[in-house]
């Protein structure tokens, strides 16, 4: 599943899915044009919270579920509005972490239950917006992203009741906005940028160790996201800034744990920052 994002022309609000050969768009009416939204999968059903929409970025306090043929808005209370925070799942619930309200960074962490929101007033790592999550080995993973001390290149696992901050040399370059998903065993990471470069490494994670892959495949980028789906991972858009103005992506990759090929399809136009999840 893909919503959203932003290109040259703003906001988008389009509803696309990957069945691991083609894109379709879906004809559905849901959450206004946002760029930046939190999103994850909880039973078979895709959920997205927040986001932005210029000129007022504040960021969404909404809560929207798809549930395979139509958005639906649930009406709850949870966490501020926010933008750049990070979901995934664990044990029948989504892990939000962070974000960022136009004013402050946040560093709080809620769960949603397909229902509920309930926050866990726990210490935990840096606040931060445009850092990465995926779910391994019964933990959530967070890494990078950026706050007022500038970008960040820490990893922590969440167990469902605290935050334990994980270190290993080497490991990727602090950077944010960088995609990252996982496959098999391991956690696999793309891209991202750090004060005005951007990368194109690709890195795995496998719960103790970061390994680099030498290998080529999408060029450097930001923005960019990335899911599972048929045992391969599949990376759609992104941008670089170059020179006076910013290049939207809207090419197709799959990993396949050894190396990356890119696909000859049509789908979504260029685009950053969508939201986008395995379903």
């Amino acid at each position: 599943m893909l919503f959203g994002g932003s290109d040259s022309a703003g906001e988008r609000s389009d509803t696309w899915e990957w069945n691991g050969s083609a894109w379709a768009e879906l004809k559905a009416s849901g959450p206004s044009a946002r760029v930046l939204a939190g999103a994850g999968t909880l039973a078979n059903r895709f959920f997205l919270f927040g986001g932005m929409a210029n000129p007022s970025p504040t960021g969404f306090a909404d809560t929207w579920e798809w549930d395979g043929g139509s958005w639906i808005q649930r009406n709850v209370a949870g966490p501020s509005g926010r933008w750049c925070s990070s979901m995934a799942p664990l044990r029948g619930k989504l892990v939000l972490f962070g974000g960022y309200n136009g004013r402050d960074y946040l560093g709080d962490t809620w769960d949603w239950d397909g229902n509920t929101w309930a926050e866990h007033k726990v210490p935990g790592p840096p606040a931060r917006c445009f850092h990465s999550s995926v779910t391994l080995g019964g933990k959530v993973l967070i890494f990078g992203g950026q706050n007022e001390s500038g970008i960040r290149g820490d990893l922590w696992e969440w167990d469902g009741s605290s935050w334990t901050e994980r270190q290993s040399s080497p490991a990727p370059a602090p950077r944010n906005s960088a995609a990252m998903a996982v496959l098999g065993d391991k956690v696999v990471l793309f891209g991202g940028s750090s004060l005005g470069q951007v990368f194109a490494d690709t890195w795995e994670w496998d719960g103790s160790a970061w390994k680099e892959r030498p290998v080529t495949g999408p060029s450097a980028r930001t923005g960019a996201e990335m899911a599972a789906l048929n045992a391969k991972l599949v990376l759609f858009g992104g941008n670089i800034n170059r020179g006076p103005q910013f290049i939207y992506f809207s090419d197709t990759w799959e990993w396949n744990g050894d190396r990356w090929s890119e696909l000859n399809v049509k789908g979504p136009s260029a685009r950053t920052n969508p939201a986008m999840g395995e379903r």
